[in-house]
């Protein structure tokens, strides 16, 4: 029978028994894995013993034979992943892309991120299981645009397989930092916009940061407003040189007293330009 993870280099055997029993067998390989039931199941080897127990293999109630098979592999992993790629795009938003050859018993994908280079600490950034990708023949594509990475820190990212059993897979990590393209020349230039970038976080508590660009030296205005229409707060901010800039909201009013929950409007203005974008604050 045809094993989920097709890129895994493995040798078969075949086994002759009845009922259910457990054995072992002694190998260099990793892991191993025998069918029956319908389906593949996966056995890992001990690295003490070198031994892999192959436990409650059904055999059936009369003598017949199963395949075994051992590998360097999981055979039964559900995905197996071509590529996995992180860029930044010009509005300094992180483009995070992966393309499988394989899918089988597949739920889903998570994409989980971490100041520190530790899956521990890692938290998951898409609200849902992303499961849609494009064909591209016998790959599959998928992406996520990480909209919330903050400029000078080096992020790691990692991609979680979700089975249909539950099970996880992960893959990485990946690092990337967002750097101020006009304030390392080592960077390759990203074509520069005047714009209003996604404020991060959204939702906030306590504070929020603003981001936008800038293709000259400007003053930036950042002004606040309630959804009744009143200004309650204005940013402003001189810049000398272009680059990606932000600035931040400590969710107070021009008197210092702190605003509560609700929904707010943030309107950047810079000589012709004005843009205006929507932050909540929960408390």
């Amino acid at each position: 029978p045809a094993i989920n993870n097709i890129g895994a280099a493995y040798v078969s055997h075949w086994l002759s028994g009845n009922g259910i029993n457990s054995f072992t067998i002694e190998t260099a390989r990793p892991w191993g894995a025998a069918y029956f039931g319908g389906q593949w199941h996966a056995y890992a080897r001990n690295e003490g013993t070198g031994l892999i127990l192959f436990d409650q293999v059904e055999f059936g109630d009369a003598k017949g034979s199963i395949p075994i098979i051992l590998g360097d592999e999981d055979p039964t992993l559900p995905v197996e992943l071509s590529s996995f790629t992180a860029i930044c795009n010009a509005d300094m938003n992180v483009k995070l892309q992966w393309v499988v050859e394989s899918e089988t018993d597949h739920a889903g994908y998570n994409v989980l991120r971490s100041d520190v280079n530790n899956l521990s600490t890692a938290i998951r950034i898409n609200p849902s299981p992303i499961n849609e990708g494009t064909a591209l023949g016998s790959q599959i594509r998928y992406s996520y645009l990480d909209t919330e990475a903050m400029l000078n820190i080096t992020y790691s990212y990692w991609l979680e397989s979700l089975s249909l059993a539950g099970e996880s897979e992960y893959f990485g990590p990946l690092y990337l930092t967002l750097s101020n393209p006009g304030t390392d020349p080592d960077i390759p230039q990203i074509p520069l916009h005047t714009k209003l970038l996604q404020a991060y976080p959204n939702p906030f508590n306590p504070q929020v940061s603003i981001r936008y660009s800038l293709t000259e030296a400007a003053v930036v205005r950042i002004e606040i407003y309630n959804l009744k229409g009143q200004k309650i707060k204005t940013l402003q901010q001189q810049h000398s040189v272009p680059g990606y800039y932000d600035l931040v909201w400590d969710g107070s009013d021009s008197a210092g007293n702190k605003v509560g929950n609700g929904v707010y409007l943030y309107r950047m203005i810079s000589g012709t330009y004005n843009s205006t974008g929507k932050i909540s604050l929960i408390k």
